[in-house]
């Protein structure tokens, strides 16, 4: 990932994350509007609630979001 990419990268996983037919929705409701975003070592993502108390795993991974 360049400089500067990840913002418009985070911007489109919360986008996707968000959208009506995602299997995340619920889960998102639980961790807010500006999620952290945690990578696993093989790229898989994870979301976390700014205050850390609430995190969930996806099965999407990070390379299908870079431009």
């Amino acid at each position: 990932m360049k400089k500067g990419e990840f913002h418009q990268v985070k911007q489109d996983i919360v986008k996707d994350l968000t959208n009506k037919n995602s299997p995340y929705k619920d889960s998102m409701k639980k961790v807010g509007n500006n999620p952290d975003i945690h990578l696993s070592s093989d790229g898989t993502i994870r979301v976390m609630s700014r205050n850390g108390k609430t995190s969930f795993d996806t099965n999407w991974n990070i390379n299908d979001f870079l431009p």
